[in-house]
């Protein structure tokens, strides 16, 4: 009889239209629960919580409109289901349907969750320890997102700083990711502590105009919030600030079509304006929306229509170049007892691998030239592996010319494979060898020519050591010339092993190639400080291959790593 009452009173609740109140709302809860919540407080089995958490969960799940009723129900079921790990997903599943249906507990609920998750990953070790920090990260990030959603930024720093702990500590890939988070936070951050110094100065002179237009343009392009900057537009503000941030200021399903290509055209001057890359993409951001609702509204296929689809796709060109300059540029590895090493990011794009036909000094092999998509960013040493970075990680020296500061050379492809693996180990990053695909792509750097710096062999003594200049020996790293992406050394000092083995090219396009599946020499790339012009090596397109055991005063590599 007391689960039928139950039933229809809770009945009642679910379809009841008006909102009840907290206290009436803890009255129903007390009625339909109390007695449950004692019996299961006075077992000392985990199960029979766990069932009662499911059963207020269910009934959660039915509510509409009684937001207070609701947050009883979910609060009373993530604390019952979390007393023990079996009962972490309904916990979870709990305070997911409170923060979806109640946005002032979103961040409340996401710190329980991701204390739940810290639990486990306290004790655990090993692999499981991995796999619990991850599941840690991921809460940490949601719960990021929200307090800078609320505007909390100290919050969401705080929060990122110990996801950034927990990704150390277990190496994981998410690691660059949540540092670049936290630059841009700090960068939110300053530009907070600017408006308040101008809202400062301009209380104390509201004729004050400089303070009161760059109020304006912090909040409508640094913050990219047109609400706050048009709380500050006045008669004293030129007249497309005046025209147009209010407009921007409402919802963007509220902008009347004849306004839409005004606003986009708009927004892509600030753009334009725009120094930072973050701030440059915010705003074609916000004029990619606008000419989209232009076309959205303009059925006409007018001139007007035309125009908008072509500044649609320019916008969306643009766009793909901002987010690659707004992520940072190097990264840089600390590989202990003071050593590190510095990689630069390689945006994705397309090339032709390979040589022509009609190239001077080609080879069989460099053929048949084909289309490649490097479909990933991704991070390549902009170095050569230095002997001291190499000592740091393996603890010998096998190189034959000694120098601290100068590329490891008498290394086999196995030993740079290991190499990479110790520091992939050692740093938590996804560090390797690049494949040939990707070693060629950083080589040309954009170049279609012979060479990455144009199709004269003359010139190289600028960017590489080779047979000429090199008095038969290595040189420190960095000291010729770099290609047009900052890359030290791609020709000469030492080869570079890759990750592919050896083998005949395909005969058509292809994505993110990694080389024949099996083999029995490896690829390597670059030329050395032994060899000629005369022999051809030097160009982007020229391959050499060996053993993967084989080592030679003239063999080494630089690094790639994955970015997560």
């Amino acid at each position: 009889m007391k689960l039928l009452a139950c039933r229809a009173l809770t009945a009642i609740l679910l379809a009841c239209p008006l909102v009840v109140l907290a206290d009436e709302a803890e009255d129903a809860f007390n009625k339909l629960y109390e007695e449950d919540l004692k019996r299961v407080a006075a077992t000392p089995s985990a199960a029979d919580d766990l069932a009662l958490a499911k059963q207020l969960l269910e009934a959660a799940g039915q509510v509409t409109n009684q937001t207070a009723f609701l947050t009883l129900l979910c609060e009373e079921a993530h604390e019952l289901a979390v007393k023990d790990a079996a009962g972490y997903p309904t916990a979870k599943a709990a305070l997911d349907l409170l923060a979806a249906n109640v946005p002032e507990k979103e961040v409340l609920s996401l710190q329980k969750v991701a204390a739940m998750y810290q639990r486990p990953y306290a004790t655990a070790r090993g692999d499981a320890k991995a796999k619990a920090g991850e599941a840690l990260i991921g809460a940490l990030k949601a719960l990021a997102d929200a307090q800078a959603a609320a505007e909390d930024v100290n919050g969401a720093g705080a929060t990122l700083k110990q996801a950034f702990v927990v990704a150390t500590t277990i190496r994981s890939e998410s690691k660059a990711a949540i540092q670049a988070q936290l630059a841009a936070l700090g960068a939110q951050q300053k530009t907070e502590r600017e408006i308040a110094a101008l809202k400062a100065k301009l209380e104390r002179d509201p004729q004050d105009a400089a303070s009161r237009t760059e109020i304006v343009r912090l909040y409508l392009v640094e913050m990219d919030d047109p609400a706050g900057a048009a709380k500050f537009v006045d008669e004293t503000l030129d007249e497309a600030t005046r025209k147009y941030v209010p407009a921007a200021a409402k919802p963007l399903e509220e902008a009347p079509e004849l306004a839409c290509n005004e606003l986009g055209d708009w927004y892509r001057g600030l753009a334009d304006e725009a120094t930072a890359p973050a701030s440059k993409g915010a705003m074609l951001r916000r004029a990619k929306e606008y000419y989209e609702r232009f076309l959205g509204l303009h059925k006409t296929d007018d001139l007007a229509r035309a125009g908008a689809a072509l500044m649609l796709k320019k916008i969306g060109d643009a766009l793909a170049k901002t987010e690659i300059q707004s992520s940072p540029s190097t990264l840089t590895l600390d590989l202990g007892q003071g050593v590190t090493m510095k990689l630069v990011r390689i945006r994705p794009g397309k090339f032709m691998m390979g040589s022509p036909d009609s190239e001077q000094g080609r080879r069989d092999d460099e053929g048949p030239q084909h289309e490649v998509t490097i479909s990933k960013p991704f991070c390549l040493g902009a170095t050569e592996v230095t002997q001291s970075q190499y000592e740091a990680a393996m603890g010998t020296n096998p190189s034959e010319f000694k120098g601290p500061m100068n590329p490891v050379d008498n290394v086999t492809w196995n030993e740079a494979a290991e190499f990479c693996r110790k520091l992939s180990e050692k740093t938590g990053m996804k560090v390797r060898l690049p494949t040939e695909a990707e070693w060629e792509y950083a080589c040309r750097a954009g170049a279609r020519t012979m060479f990455f710096f144009g199709d004269d062999p003359s010139a190289l003594g600028d960017y590489a050591w080779y047979g000429d200049n090199s008095k038969r020996t290595t040189h420190l790293v960095g000291q010729k010339k770099p290609n047009a992406w900052g890359l030290y050394d791609m020709n000469g000092n030492d080869w570079e092993w890759c990750a592919d083995w050896y083998g005949a090219y395909p005969k058509g396009p292809v994505t993110a190639p990694s080389g024949p599946a099996s083999g029995d020499r490896r690829v390597f790339r670059g030329g050395a400080w032994c060899d000629s012009i005369a022999t051809g090596v030097f160009r982007c397109a020229a391959r050499g291959h060996h053993l993967p055991t084989n080592r030679w005063p003239n063999y080494g590599f630089r690094c790639a790593m994955t970015l997560p």
